[in-house]
């Protein structure tokens, strides 16, 4: 299914159920609110026959006084009147009178003289003194035949004395009911019709906005000359602008520019230093020190282009969208000791310790029971055996979705690090923990600090600082792991700590 069907589909999927909604609640509307109408108006003229009945039934002649005889006039007239849409052409109230006991005393159709009607809501409540009425149906199953039934006490001072009920057939009013409930959904079966339209005519617009922005990419695809569509709104118009952006950059091949000259130029340094070495050993008669020494220098150059060229196709990689594979569930401690396993070698080698802290004082119990959660270099191990980090010194409950490999590859630029300014003998702590919702892993060293002038260039591509040895590194570990933190909807900082070294932070959405 195409991209306009869709939206056309899901327009009138919008409309329709707005329609439908909004009709169901005025056509559901009508009739309450006729009825609520009729009521009120009913009220009153219970109220005002309640007064006129008053004197007769005190006198026990509401029966055969005056105001029987009243009624029965107001039955016997006609009338014939042209209510807007509606013409009545009949009197329809039925008007009775109850004692104070609910034994009816008067009734206009002649039919419940002597019934006792105390028990029915519209009476029971009038003669305690609350507003009574009823809606009854003459046949259970014909929701036509209900009849309003509504109550006025009959008083004698402050006394109820009866009750005076007026009744009106719901059949009488059900013409106007109808009538409105067509036009309503007349009008809506309109609205919805011309709601139908709209959406095909801006359906018919979209589509030929889109499809020329089609025609746009598919000419540029091709290397064709074209000019990017902004007829199509705002939106599809910075669409074409962006795209024609991207092309500028695409075809001026800025980034591979940069990128090349950028590598070729950390790539002298290694370079010269190989062919100098190399000369020297080629020498002959070079003595068996100096050529191991300038052979140790072939291969630490070599070492160094290779970790360079292998930084940057990851960071390609990265760049081009191609570097998160399939996104698992992880935990951070895992994460964490996988870390530390891989690097332990190295930092036993400079005397380094490895300490994962705690951020949760929920855990400090587990913690004192399972011992510290510290990595070192174990007394009298023998080469290859290390130490390890108790299971219950990591945070297993912090869990983030994401690539293992590519988050390993982050923290591991980001530990490295670290490692290359920490001095001997000193301290590397790591956490885990969350904050707003994301998942920060730190990592803070005992270093010398960032100087104020390298601060803005920290994730530059190829910037680096000198190490404590004088040697410097590639300058991509840290624009990789700011590349592998954006693909995973985070970011890296990096800061001097108050109290002294460096803390980087990779904070990844969980």
């Amino acid at each position: 299914m195409n991209l306009p069907l869709r939206v056309l589909l899901g327009y009138f999927l919008v409309v329709g159920l707005a329609a439908v909604f909004v009709l169901r609640i005025f056509v559901g509307e009508v009739q309450p609110s006729v009825r609520e109408a009729i009521e009120e108006t009913m009220v009153d003229s219970a109220n005002i026959l309640a007064v006129m009945a008053a004197d007769e039934l005190s006198a026990g002649r509401i029966a055969q006084g005056s105001f029987a005889a009243r009624i029965a006039e107001y039955r016997a007239r006609g009338v014939d009147a042209p209510i807007w849409h509606f013409r009545k052409s009949t009197l329809d109230f039925r008007v009775t009178v109850t004692d104070d006991k609910g034994i009816v005393r008067f009734d206009s159709d002649g039919v419940a003289v002597g019934a006792d009607h105390s028990r029915w809501n519209d009476v029971y409540r009038t003669l305690r003194g609350e507003y009574g009425a009823r809606s009854t149906r003459d046949d259970p199953d014909d929701d036509g035949s209900s009849v309003f039934y509504v109550a006025a006490p009959v008083r004698e001072g402050d006394r109820i004395i009866g009750v005076l009920t007026l009744a009106k057939p719901v059949r009488t009013v059900q013409p106007i009911i109808t009538r409105s409930e067509q036009t309503i959904l007349r009008h809506g079966f309109w609205l919805m019709g011309g709601a139908a339209l709209i959406g095909v005519l801006v359906t018919l617009w979209l589509t030929g906005s889109i499809r020329r922005l089609r025609h746009y990419a598919q000419a540029v695809a091709a290397g064709e000359s074209a000019t990017p569509p902004t007829g199509g709104g705002q939106e599809l118009s910075d669409l074409a602008r962006a795209m024609e952006a991207m092309r500028q950059k695409l075809e001026g091949k800025q980034y591979v520019e940069q990128t090349v000259q950028a590598l070729t130029h950390e790539l002298k340094s290694p370079l010269a230093a190989l062919r100098g070495a190399g000369e020297i050993l080629a020498e002959p008669g070079l003595p068996d020190a100096q050529r191991r020494q300038f052979a140790g220098h072939v291969l630490s150059q070599g070492a160094r282009m290779q970790e360079c060229v292998e930084r940057m196709l990851s960071l390609s990689r990265l760049e081009a969208g191609r570097g998160l594979g399939e996104l698992e569930t992880l935990e951070a401690g895992e994460l964490l000791e996988d870390l530390c396993r891989v690097r332990m070698p190295r930092a036993d080698a400079q005397g380094i310790t490895f300490e994962v802290s705690r951020p949760d004082a929920a855990l400090q119990q587990a913690q004192d029971e399972a011992g510290s959660a510290r990595w070192s270099p174990g007394p009298g191990r023998t080469d290859g055996e290390h130490s390890r980090i108790p299971a219950a010194g990591l945070h297993p409950a912090y869990t983030l979705r994401g690539d293992r490999e590519r988050l390993l590859l982050a923290l591991g630029n980001l530990l490295d690090n670290a490692l290359d300014h920490a001095p001997a003998g000193s301290l590397i702590l790591l956490s885990a923990s969350t904050e707003a919702g994301a998942c920060c892993f730190r990592i803070r060293d005992q270093g010398a600090g960032i100087p104020d002038y390298a601060v803005p260039h920290l994730f530059e591509r190829f910037y680096g600082l000198p190490r404590p040895d004088g040697s410097k590194g590639s300058g991509l570990g840290l624009a990789i792991a700011q590349e592998v933190a954006r693909l995973h909807g985070g970011s890296v900082t990096l800061a001097n700590h108050p109290e002294g070294g460096v803390e980087a932070c990779l904070r990844v959405a969980g």
